[in-house]
This record gives C-alpha cells, sequence and structure tokens, in this order.
C-alpha cells in the first residue's frame, strides 16, 4: 500500500499487570461473583492483588482472559473522551500527548507509552512520510473488543483534534477499518461516535486507524519543546521500571514475597498481615506449620497444595523459609538505623531472645556480634 521506514524503536513489552487483575476482579464483583471464585478461576490470590509491583505471567494472563467474556460492557460512551477526562485519568501521558509539534509525532507517543496505562492490548505501528497505520489487536473478543477498539480510536482522535484542525480539511485525514463491522447500520453509528469515516467488512482483516495527509509531520501545534522532554524522560523511567518488573508465576518468587509481606506486617513497616498467625520461631514446629498456612492461605491454595509444588520444586517449605531468612539477614543486620529486634519481626521472629537463639545456632555468634563484622569501617 506504501513503503515504510524502517520499524519504529520497539518499547517494552506491555505489563499485564496487577491493574488488569484489580480492575477485571471489581466489575466481576459488581456482575455478582463472589470473590472466592474470582481468587479460584483467576489463580490470583487476594494478598497478591494489593500488591502493585507484581506482574502476571502468560499462565494466568490466560486464566484472566478466559474470564473477560463473563462482563458485557454498554456500548463505549466516545462523548466523555476529550481534554479535560484524558488529563485527570493519565494526567503525564496527557501532558506528553498535547506537547506534540506536529501529528505523528503525537501517534508515536501515545504508542510508545501505552503500558503505563495499563492496557495489554497489541499496538503496531507503521510509518512513512504522509500516512501512518496503527494496527489494534484486543485481547479479549466480542463486544468486548469492539468496546476496547472504539475507546482507544476515540483517544487517537481526542490527541489528533488539535492538529487536524490546524491542517485542514485536507492536510490531515483520519480513517478507520473495523473487523467484522459487516452492517452499515452500525458502522454509520460507530463513524457519528468515532466523528471520522469508518470503514469494514469480510475484505477488513484487522482493526486499523490510518492517518494520511501531507501535513502529517508538519509541526503545526503551538508546543513547549522543554516540557516535552521532560514529560519523556519521567515516562519512559517509569517504563524501564515497569519492564524490570518481575513475573510472578514462579511459585517460589511468589511465596518469598507473601513471606517478606508478612514479617514486614508484623514489624509494622507492611500492610496488615493475614489474621493467621505468622509467628516462626525457629524450634517450633508448630510455627513453622502455621507461617506455611497462611503463606498458603495468601496463594489461596491449601497448605498440602503448597507443600507438595514446592517438594517438586526441589525445596521444602522449611529450606524456603531459611534462604529467605539468611538473604534478609544479609540485607538487614548492617543497616544502623534497625534495632536487633526490627531484624528480628522482618526475618519472621517473634522475639529479640528467639532471634539470638536462632543466630547462634546458625552462625555460632550473637547478631550484634556479625553487624559489627558486617557494618562498614
Amino acid at each position: 500500500m506504501f513503503s515504510t521506514r524502517p520499524a519504529l524503536p520497539a518499547a517494552p513489552a506491555p505489563s499485564v499487570s496487577m491493574t488488569l487483575a484489580r480492575v477485571l476482579h471489581e466489575a466481576l464483583r459488581r456482575h455478582g461473583m463472589p470473590a472466592d471464585e474470582f481468587h479460584r478461576r483467576s489463580g490470583i490470590s487476594a494478598h497478591e492483588l494489593t500488591q502493585p509491583g507484581l506482574r502476571v505471567g502468560r499462565q494466568r494472563h490466560e486464566r484472566l482472559r478466559a474470564l473477560m467474556p463473563l462482563i458485557t460492557p454498554g456500548a463505549p460512551d466516545l462523548a466523555s473522551i476529550d481534554r479535560d477526562s484524558l488529563q485527570r485519568h493519565w494526567s503525564d501521558q496527557a501532558a506528553l500527548w498535547f506537547n506534540q509539534p506536529g501529528a505523528a509525532r503525537a501517534v508515536t507517543e501515545w504508542v510508545h507509552f501505552r503500558p503505563l496505562v495499563g492496557s495489554i492490548d497489541t499496538v503496531d505501528l507503521q510509518a512513512s512520510d504522509d500516512c501512518l497505520v496503527l494496527t489494534y489487536r484486543p485481547d479479549c473478543q466480542g463486544e468486548a473488543a469492539l468496546h476496547s477498539v472504539l475507546a482507544n480510536f476515540g483517544i487517537l482522535r481526542e490527541v489528533l483534534r488539535d492538529h487536524e484542525a490546524a491542517a485542514g480539511p485536507r492536510g490531515l485525514q483520519l480513517r478507520a477499518e473495523l473487523a467484522g463491522a459487516s452492517r452499515s447500520r452500525a458502522r454509520l453509528a460507530w463513524q457519528h461516535r468515532l466523528q471520522m469515516p469508518v470503514h469494514g467488512g469480510s475484505e477488513v482483516d484487522a482493526h486499523r486507524l490510518i492517518v494520511r495527509g501531507p501535513a502529517l509531520r508538519a509541526a503545526l501545534v503551538p508546543h513547549n519543546p522543554w516540557l516535552a522532554e521532560l514529560s519523556r524522560r519521567q515516562l519512559q523511567a517509569r517504563l524501564d521500571e515497569l519492564a524490570a518488573q518481575p513475573v510472578s508465576d514462579d511459585l517460589l518468587s511468589r511465596a518469598e514475597a507473601v513471606l517478606c509481606g508478612l514479617w514486614d506486617a508484623a514489624s509494622g513497616s507492611g500492610p496488615t498481615p493475614p489474621a493467621t498467625p505468622t509467628e516462626a520461631d525457629d524450634a517450633d514446629p508448630g510455627s513453622l506449620q502455621a507461617l506455611q498456612r497462611a503463606v498458603a492461605q495468601a496463594l489461596g491454595c491449601s497448605r498440602w497444595t503448597l507443600r507438595r509444588h514446592l517438594d517438586c520444586a526441589g525445596l521444602p517449605f522449611a529450606e524456603l523459609v531459611e534462604r529467605l531468612r539468611a538473604r534478609r539477614l544479609a540485607e538487614l543486620l548492617p543497616r544502623p538505623e534497625l534495632s536487633l529486634l526490627d531484624v528480628a519481626w522482618r526475618t519472621g521472629f517473634q522475639s529479640a531472645s528467639a532471634f539470638s537463639r536462632y543466630h547462634r545456632q546458625r552462625y555460632g555468634v550473637p547478631p550484634s556480634a556479625r553487624r559489627r563484622v558486617m557494618q562498614p569501617g
């Protein structure tokens, strides 16, 4: 259809983050699904929903996708998509989207930083001198997919409104192609909502937004390049952090994250822990069982299921606790602002005496002596 330039630099893979799980959980709750059923069918526990730094891997992502058809969205209210609403929901991104001199740059920035708004849909962008073709592949099916497509095309419509007005009727033109949109009456309704021509039918194999015209790359809209660059750097730093977040499908890392949360909560530095006891004194097998039960509850499985999976991974629960304890001790003991009681709590002990007994048995010296060796100077 047209010659393309070299491919644009690829943005980091979109984060399938707990943002999606929380939104889906809330929507299904409004549809009457009990919380326990959501946790069972998604494989995501109530504890994990409260952890903003977690990402969902492919296996549980597929389970979330299977729940999406249970939500029947209403018709997208494209009239509510305007500059004010975008700045209210995504103020940092909108500050960059609406501070671009040309339409091509505005669309490119929109595509690049979409992972920060929590979207998991796939977007491809092809570019030539006078044409941009954005191919949108929603991660869901049916009405939910159409809702997603129209809403995102409506956002781009608003992002490009000033550019189109400045370019004039022939300088910049927008057109949408919707796969499966074979009914002419529906296309007319969507055309009215999107305020652009809409094509569909059997010959359209994907959802596309096409922006073309001689003014595509012209600097027509007043902008502040210094503020645009500042916003871009800040957003890129957040995007890099997002790409570096660990995927939480590995059971060992998930169990360790729960243990850290329980221990930090016991010290008063973390979120409120579950009602299940969290003590894990070294010589008390009942305490270890209680801790194992608390971790299993937070992960949404039974203690026996957790034990079986850990045994299959070659790391029994007691060894998992010891490994995490050793790593945390190496991180916490050298910190002078933490008392030994703080370190005890954050490694799963209820008292300084229990912590001291454990430390002497394992390392041969009291924790205070080891701290002096570990601290610089």
